[in-house]
C-alpha cells in the first residue's frame, strides 16, 4: 500500500470505531485519538524519558498530554511553531497547574519564548506526531507535508541533535500497522527524507524498536519549491547562517 492509502485507512478506522478524538474531524491531521493520556503515562516510564531534560515535542494535538508532562516534570520544552513559519518555542517554568493551558496551540507561544537556531540547546529526546508508524522497522509517515522530517535534519544540522538521540511517538493501536493483530497487517514504505521512531507508546502498549533505516542529518533543498521555502523561517535562517548556499 502507498503512504496516502494508509493514511486514509487510519483516518477512516478511527473514526469508523469512535476513537478519533478532537479536533475533528481526523483526516488531513496528526489525529487525536482517545487514551492519549494513557499512552503518555507509558512514555513517563521510560529510562529515556526520565534521563531527558530537554525535550522537542511536536504541536499536534494528541501530544498535548505529553507536552504539559514534560513541564510539570521540570524539563525543558521545545515546540516547533507550526508548519515551521516561525521556528521553534521553548518553555520551562510554567507556573504549576498550568502546564496544559501553557502547551495548547493557543497559548504556547504567549507562554514561552521564540528562539533563534543558535539557542537551541542540545536536545535529549524527540517525541514525534505520527499517522502510521511500523514497529518492525520504526518507520513512521505524518501527515504529508514533512515538517517533522525537516525538523529533525535541520536540527541535526546544526549539532542540536544526533543520529541516535532517542525518537518516541504516541499513536493509537490501530495506528501501529505492522502489528501481529492488527486489521492491515502492512510494513510501512521509507524514503530517505523520512525520520524513523525507536519506541512506540499507545495506551495498552510499550514497544521497544529496532530502526531498520539511518534518520535524515541533511535537508534534501530538491523537494522544496521556492515558493514553500520562503514559508520556512527556519530553513531560511539556515541558509542565512550559511551564507546563503544550501
Amino acid at each position: 500500500m502507498e503512504k496516502g492509502q494508509i493514511r486514509q485507512w487510519v483516518w477512516d478506522e478511527l473514526t469508523r470505531r469512535g476513537q478519533a478524538a478532537f479536533p475533528k474531524p481526523v483526516h488531513g491531521r496528526i489525529p487525536n485519538f482517545v487514551g492519549s493520556a494513557a499512552a503518555a503515562a507509558r512514555l513517563r516510564e521510560l529510562e529515556v524519558y526520565r534521563q531527558a531534560r530537554v525535550v522537542k515535542v511536536g504541536p499536534d494535538s494528541p501530544l498535548h498530554p505529553i507536552r504539559a508532562m514534560v513541564l510539570r516534570d521540570g524539563k525543558k520544552l521545545y515546540m516547533p511553531t507550526p508548519r515551521l513559519t516561525a521556528g521553534f518555542v521553548v518553555l520551562e517554568g510554567v507556573e504549576p497547574g498550568r502546564e496544559r493551558e501553557a502547551t495548547s496551540l493557543t497559548n504556547f507561544r504567549r507562554f514561552g519564548r521564540e528562539v533563534r537556531l543558535e539557542e537551541i540547546d542540545p536536545i535529549d529526546l524527540v517525541v514525534a506526531g505520527t499517522v502510521a508508524v511500523s514497529q518492525s522497522t520504526g518507520v513512521r509517515i505524518g501527515k504529508g507535508a514533512g515538517y517533522g522530517d525537516m525538523e529533525f535534519a535541520l536540527l541535526c544540522r546544526l549539532g542540536k541533535l544526533r543520529p541516535d538521540t532517542p525518537v518516541v511517538t504516541a499513536v493509537h493501536d490501530l495506528q501501529v500497522v505492522d502489528a501481529p493483530d492488527h486489521p492491515l497487517g502492512v510494513e510501512l514504505p521509507w524514503d530517505p527524507h523520512d525520520i524513523s521512531v525507536d519506541y512506540i507508546v499507545t495506551p495498552t502498549r510499550t514497544t521497544a524498536v529496532r530502526r531498520a533505516h539511518p534518520q535524515p542529518t541533511e535537508i534534501d533543498w530538491s523537494l522544496l519549491e521556492p515558493k514553500r521555502l520562503r514559508a520556512l523561517q527556519p530553513l531560511l535562517e539556515l541558509r542565512r547562517m550559511q551564507g546563503g548556499n544550501p
